[in-house]
Order: C-alpha cells, then structure tokens, then sequence
C-alpha cells in the first residue's frame, strides 16, 4: 500500500463525508424533496464505511526498509518507526495472510518483528524485499509460506494480526451492510 496515496484517499474520503453529512443536515432540516436526502445518506454512509476500513487497516500497512542499523516502518496512516537491528530477536515473516476482499480472500505479506523486551512490531510490506534485507544482515528470520488467516496467524505468533483482522467478515458485514441498510430505511421511514 502507498503511503501517499492512501493519506490522500483518506483526506478524499473525510471530505466527502464532511460534504455528504452537510447535504443530509440541510436537506433534512429543510425538508428537501425527492432523491436528495436518501442520496445524501447513501453518499455518506459509503464514504463513513470506505474510511473506517482505511482506519482499519491503513495503520497495518505501508514500507518498510532495512540497513545494516535499523528498520524503518512508514505505515500509511500513522507516524513512522525506527528499529535498530540490535533491538530485534527475530523475525517471523508471512508470506500469504489471507485478507477478505470483495473477490475472496487474497494473501498479503506480513513481518512480524520480535523485539529483545518481548513486544512484536508487524507491518505488511507490498513485498518481501524487507525480509529479504534483514536475512542478509544476519536477523533470523522464520518464514511461513502457508496461506494463513489472521486468527490462525495470531495463535501461532502472538501480535501478528490484529484484532479487528481477525474479526474481519462480521466487521465488514456489520459496517458495510447492515448499518447502510439501517440508515437508509431510517432516511425514508422518517420522510
């Protein structure tokens, strides 16, 4: 995932939202008729679910790079993290994370970064290159080459999926389906 373009998707889709929220205040409180306010509504609704999947799961990906010193993390939407190499144990890297997608489910490439104080940094790199770079600057790196779901990938190594990952089909059933459905027939029961 680029760093860049996701923040600019993600400013995009806050001021649709923004916009959108407006058009419904002031086409409800003026009584619009027609297609107005239920279009306000569904352009809502869809920038809300668009952007709280960006805020799910935009934080767990991005670039990352490794020298002889350090790693450096640049999620897509939160600050950026450097590691020195000598703070590292291990590294366990997922070569296929299955993710749900509107196709199926398709692998990501995860790092796992097991540091000396016990914690675990992870990240999903569009490559494998940064596992790659740590191998060849002597960092053990455990690769597991099966396709894995996150929930299975967080029993086997702790902090390796999140939780909202591992809940991942209600959440998007919940968000993306039934809370746009609720809120549109609010819109035209109300009307």
């Amino acid at each position: 995932m680029n760093v860049f373009l996701t923040r600019i998707l993600f400013a995009v889709t806050v001021i649709v939202l923004v916009g959108c929220g407006i058009w419904l205040y002031v086409g409800v409180r003026s009584e619009a008729e027609g297609m107005s306010v239920p279009l306000a509504a569904v352009g809502m609704l869809c920038a809300y679910v668009f952007g709280l999947l960006l805020v799910f799961f935009g934080w767990r990906y991005g670039e990352a790079v490794a020298d002889e010193e350090r790693v450096l993390l640049r999620p897509a939407l939160a600050p950026p993290r450097v590691i020195p190499l000598v703070d590292i144990r291990t590294v366990t890297y997922f070569r296929n994370l299955l993710l749900p997608s509107r196709g199926g489910g398709t692998g990501a490439h995860r790092i796992v970064l097991h540091l000396n104080n016990g914690a675990n940094v992870f990240i999903s790199p569009h490559g494998s290159a940064v596992a790659d770079q740590l191998r060849g600057h002597g960092v053990d790196v455990e690769v597991v080459a099966d396709p894995i779901t996150p929930a299975r990938a967080r029993a086997r190594v702790p902090g390796s999926a999140g939780f909202v990952e591992s809940l991942s089909w209600p959440v998007f059933v919940g968000v993306g389906i039934v809370l746009p459905i609720a809120v549109v027939t609010w819109v035209f029961v109300t009307r």
